[in-house]
């Protein structure tokens, strides 16, 4: 990966070969400028949720059109304080991989996840679709890049493929695809409501 670009809390640096001087050379960029990056190697290093809220906002209305995504919402939400217990330890960007061996159809995404105090190796994690992002937003966000293809609804037949990483528009996508999968908060918030609503009062629900 010769050309990419290393997101930490305080930078943004592209790291690319310069042909002129026959190096490789660095360049710090503003976070109104990663748009023009989207197809670029991108790296996590020790990034918060709230980093990637900082870096869309300058330029939210052109990120909503990229990602096809209501994102001013989730920032407004973001901002809001939350001083509870958060029992989740970080999140992970994943690639879902799909193979539906009756139609001969692979689907591959990039899709986020949570990891909790009780996650182990064998692939216990939380979906995060109903969780408030001011929730969420002092977790570190993770790229895994291992590349899996499933048989569908057959997780245990895993085939490893190695890794694959991600660009720009596949990070931001798969992230703000997963917080927005219910609609703005307010959407997000009745949907749950309804849901409990339909449930046994026997049964316990882990948000």
């Amino acid at each position: 990966m010769s050309d990419k670009i290393i997101i930490s809390e305080k930078s943004i640096i592209h790291k690319f070969w310069d042909e002129d001087k026959r190096k490789s050379v660095a360049t710090k960029l503003e976070p109104k400028d990663l748009i023009v990056y989207l197809w670029e190697t991108v790296c996590f290093h020790k990034i918060t949720l709230d980093r990637i809220f900082q870096i869309v906002e300058p330029r939210v209305e052109m990120w909503e059109i990229i990602l096809g995504e209501s994102i001013k919402p989730i920032l407004e939400e973001a901002k809001k304080d939350y001083n509870g217990k958060n029992d989740l330890s970080f999140l992970e960007l994943y690639w879902d991989v799909c193979h539906e061996k009756d139609d001969n159809f692979t689907t591959i995404w990039p899709s986020l996840h949570a990891h909790g105090e009780e996650t182990d190796g064998d692939g216990y994690y939380y979906a995060v679709d109903f969780t408030p992002c001011n929730y969420l937003k002092k977790l570190n966000v993770n790229l895994n890049t291992r590349f899996q293809i499933y048989e569908f609804c057959s997780y245990e037949k895993a085939k490893d493929f190695g890794h694959k990483y991600y660009n720009v528009m596949e990070a931001f996508k798969g992230i703000f695809y997963e917080l927005t999968w219910h609609g703005i908060p307010e959407k997000r918030t009745k949907t749950w409501e309804e849901i409990n609503s339909t449930v046994s009062e026997d049964c316990v629900w882990v948000r």
